[in-house]
């Protein structure tokens, strides 16, 4: 793009602002370097005018873009393929969203310098060339290191007071750039592995609450099953018991049965048998009597024998 076609006078980029040297743990190349910025640009330019966000998310998901945006081209890429599409709307990383389209899509070319870079046809000037703009303070601020990272976009190359402070401070920049870099990638390291220790203890958590919940579960049916086991063998033993003294009663009562029916008979025998002794004591009063009589009379004849002899 030229300073004519930019429309700002006062603000054109440098077309040369990206330095492999400095910038390839970061990025693929110079379109992934010019439209990390650009993309960066539209996401908070769209993050700061959501109504329906209150400040404080605002902030959480501008620190965690800015996170993103930090880490060095290989774990960006492991975070992206990582991220739950949730979050990736969170973070405006879909759509047309420039990492949305470079790791979102599986077809890339080798670079000049052998890395893969997206096959984006023209491009990173076909989507923000004639919408970069500087990082002005009524933006939300950049993270010290992505702010040091493009601040060279606005280095003019056609100014001498530009050319004379790059090559002034070219080789200290480059030093001091270079541990920063790897303190960079140390620290951007340790905090995806952080992150990820974090997310996998995360998923063990809920793994384990989930194993609790369903070992509460089985246990209360567990539970539920025994005492109805309890219930059924305490309603089955009070059912024997019933039927047990059931039978004892109707022992008990075939038992008095048996012994009224005895009592009767002996009752019966013992009446047949005083009815057999009346009997037999009328006969024998009645032969006595006739005895008697028949001994009366012989008596009477005996007498009045006697009687007609004198």
């Amino acid at each position: 793009m030229s300073p004519a076609s930019n429309g700002y006078s006062d603000d054109y980029y440098n077309p040369n602002a990206y330095d492999h040297d400095l910038y390839r743990n970061y990025y693929g190349g110079e379109d992934d370097y010019y439209g990390a910025y650009g993309d960066l640009l539209e996401y908070e330019e769209n993050l700061r005018m959501a109504a329906d966000l209150d400040e404080a998310e605002r902030l959480r998901r501008w620190r965690d873009r800015l996170a993103f945006e930090e880490l060095v081209e290989s774990e960006r890429l492991r975070r992206y393929q990582l991220m739950a599409e949730e979050e990736r709307l969170r973070l405006g990383l879909i759509g047309s969203s420039w990492w949305a389209r470079r790791y979102g899509h599986h077809h890339h070319h080798h670079s000049h310098n052998g890395r893969l870079t997206p096959s984006l046809v023209g491009g990173w000037k076909n989507y923000y060339g004639n919408r970069l703009r500087r990082w002005s303070s009524k933006r939300l601020p950049l993270s010290s290191p992505l702010a040091s990272r493009f601040e060279r976009i606005w280095y003019n190359p056609n100014t001498s007071s530009s050319r004379r402070r790059l090559s002034m401070n070219a080789a200290s920049m480059n030093a001091k750039l270079e541990i920063l870099n790897q303190d960079l990638i140390r620290l951007a390291n340790e905090l995806v592995r952080v992150r990820e220790e974090a997310r996998i203890r995360e998923i063990e958590i809920q793994r384990e609450q989930n194993r609790i919940e369903q070992e509460i579960v089985m246990e209360r049916e567990r539970i539920k099953q025994n005492l109805y086991r309890v219930q059924q063998a305490q309603q089955e033993q009070v059912e024997r018991e019933i039927l047990e003294r059931n039978r004892v009663e109707q022992e008990l009562y075939r038992e008095s049965l048996r012994h009224l029916e005895n009592q009767r008979q002996m009752v019966e025998i013992e009446r047949q048998r005083i009815q057999n002794q009346h009997l037999r004591n009328q006969v024998v009063s009645d032969l006595q009597s006739q005895e008697q009589e028949l001994r009366l009379r012989r008596e009477l004849e005996l007498a009045g024998s006697s009687i007609y002899r004198y």
